[in-house]
Order: structure tokens, then sequence, then C-alpha cells
């Protein structure tokens, strides 16, 4: 594949609606990533689809824990595509499906980040209303990056005619029919971090069929979760998020991200490790990147 202003495309994976390219940024000599998406590039709902990514990366400005996003458009031969930061370790259901949970303490620094990250957003006039372990990415040295802002809305608005959502971090008023707001995204990054410690989702997996999951999301309340090295306070807190009233969640994004530092710093153990990177680690950044690598090098300290 060929992208003008890009060069020299490597191939790092695929996911459910695009295929992803490792790529420099010719002007700024940056390695960035590349999705091209499937689908036709004459529908303009795809198109604003991503134009919402870019609007939205740059309403919320540049901040450590948000990726940042910088183009889309088509290609000359029709290629629908979008370019962001490059991360380097991978999304996090692609760490849990090859290495399994994450230690508590890494899933609560994970947690942190982005509640900062989601709580900047919020500040700024965007939700990100589609919230899952699809939406985090890891840099190569380990800190948690929110990014997948396609179906946001700036400022309150509705973004799409029927809101696109995944089931099993889905809010309860979101089954209800009821319009998002900033108390729904903060109950699907606790359905997130929850899912992070305990290897699936709070209630259920996709496999277990769509209407099962939602039926327990509006009639029950998630297990605690069980850990010898759970944080104290932890379980406390994702269950405030996960209120099915969002009026007893966190009054706001802000407000969780405080709850989980205070969890953070009333831990003891020595600082995590951050989580390993993705089994297929892309090459290194520009200009000269050499071969990807066969197996995944040790991971990072904190």
């Amino acid at each position: 594949m060929e992208l003008p202003g890009y060069s020299d495309l490597r191939p790092v994976g695929a996911g459910e609606f695009d295929e992803r390219y490792w790529a420099v940024d010719v002007a700024s000599n940056q390695a960035v990533l590349i999705r091209t998406l499937r689908g036709n590039a004459a529908d303009e709902r795809l198109q604003r689809r991503l134009q919402r990514e870019v609007d939205a990366s740059a309403r919320i400005g540049p901040h450590p824990a948000i990726v940042g996003v910088q183009a889309s458009g088509t290609s000359p031969d029709g290629v629908v595509y979008l370019v962001s930061e490059w991360c380097g370790g991978g999304a996090l259901h692609e760490l849990l499906s090859a290495h399994g949970p994450l230690p508590p303490h890494v899933a609560l620094r994970m947690g942190t980040e982005l509640a900062d990250g989601l709580a900047a957003a919020h500040e700024a006039g965007v939700l990100h209303r589609d919230l899952t372990d699809a939406s985090v990415q890891f840099t190569d040295d380990g800190h948690a990056k929110l990014t997948g802002f396609g179906v946001s809305s700036l400022d309150g608005g509705q973004a799409t005619a029927a809101l696109s959502f995944t089931p099993v971090h889905t809010a309860p008023e979101v089954i209800e029919g009821k319009e998002p707001d900033e108390a729904t995204d903060v109950y699907q990054l606790a359905s997130v971090i929850y899912t992070a410690i305990a290897g699936t989702p709070p209630f259920g997996s996709k496999e277990e069929g769509t209407a099962t999951v939602l039926g327990r999301i509006l009639t029950t309340t998630a297990a605690p979760l069980e850990h010898p090295d759970l944080p104290a306070g932890l379980n406390e807190i994702l269950a405030t998020a996960m209120s099915r009233a969002r009026e007893d969640r966190y009054g706001s994004a802000r407000q969780f991200a405080e709850a989980l530092a205070g969890a953070a710093q009333g831990s003891s153990p020595a600082p995590a490790p951050a989580p390993p990177p993705a089994a297929d680690t892309p090459p290194p950044p520009a200009p000269a990147p050499p071969p990807a690598a066969d197996t995944p090098p040790p991971p990072a300290p904190a």
C-alpha cells in the first residue's frame, strides 16, 4: 500500500473493521499508526466518523493519556484512512488475550491515567460514548492512552442517529434508550478496569449472548473482584462508578480519577511493571527501524 506523505508502511495487525500499518510521516519523520477502514469511500457516515475522531482530538488538545489523531482522508486509490500517533505497546484487549489479566496495581495505574484523560475530554466538551478494552492503547513504556472517539459527541450533541455501543461495557441507561452523559463514560471506564483485573467483563462475555449480558447489566451488580494483591478500596470505587443509577456514580470523571489516585497512593507494593508488549511487536520508530522481533522483549519497568 502507498499513501502520499507517508513512507515505509508495514502491516502491524487488523481490527474488526480496519487494517493497521506502522509508517513514517515524511514531513515530521515521526512514526505513526495508519488505520485503513473497510468500507465505501463514498460513505458519508464513515467519513463523518473519522472526522469526528480528528475533531475530538483537536478539541481536547495534547494530553499524555489521549492518543493524538492527526488526519483522516481518502487515498488516491479510494482507501479511507485515519492517522494517529504511534503508541507501540498494543491495545488492552490484545494484551488480555495474549497474556491474561493485568496485575491489579498495573490495572489501577492504567485506570488512573485513563480517568485523567477522560476528565480532560469531558472538560473540553467531548464525550467518548463507546469506551471498551479496545479503546485503550499502551505506549512502549507501559503508559495507557485512550482512543476511539469515532462515536463521540462534542458539547453533548448527538453524534449518530443510532448510538453504536459495545454490549459488555454498556451502561444501563444506554440499554434503556437514554442519552449518554459523563456518568456513562465513567461507568464504561470502570467496566474496562474491572475487565483488566478479572480477565473478563463484569457481566459476562459476548460469547454468552448480548441479551444475557444486557439483562445482567440491568438487574444485577458486578461481583467483587477477588485477588490477593487488590488495592484497598478499589472494589468500592468500581462499585460506585458502576452503580446502576447514574446519579449514584461519581459526579465527574475528575472525581473518579481522584478516587483511583487515592487508592494508588494507599497501596504499598513496589512499582508495578508495565504490561507486556503485544506478541507481534512492530519495529521501533523512524527513521531506520529494524524488522519486528519474533518474540516480545521482557516487560519494561514502570
